[in-house]
């Protein structure tokens, strides 16, 4: 994105799959329970799913689009980390 090889991208980020991993264990653990379904979580830009919602057997990450501009980019959020945060490889 910053030097212009991409016009688009998502965020998408291996800290957030690590992340959500533990949270599912601790889930787990203090509820001692797995729903059946699946979860789409929500891209929130500043807070983070809660450690007291349910636990699903499928539980999805967020994907948000980041525009081609750097204004976009520099914009972009997820859970309260910043693309640069996330996307720094």
């Amino acid at each position: 994105m910053k030097n212009g090889e991409i016009a688009g991208t998502a965020v998408q980020s291996g800290y957030w799959e690590g992340w959500m991993a533990v949270q599912a264990l601790g889930k787990y653990v203090a509820q001692g329970k797995v729903l059946d379904g699946e979860k789409y979580l929500d891209a929130n830009p500043d807070a983070t799913p809660s450690d007291s919602d349910p636990l699903y057997k499928y539980n999805f990450l967020p994907n948000p689009a980041v525009g081609n501009s750097q204004a976009a980019y520099d914009a972009a959020k997820l859970w309260g980390k910043t693309a640069d945060q996330l996307c720094n490889f």
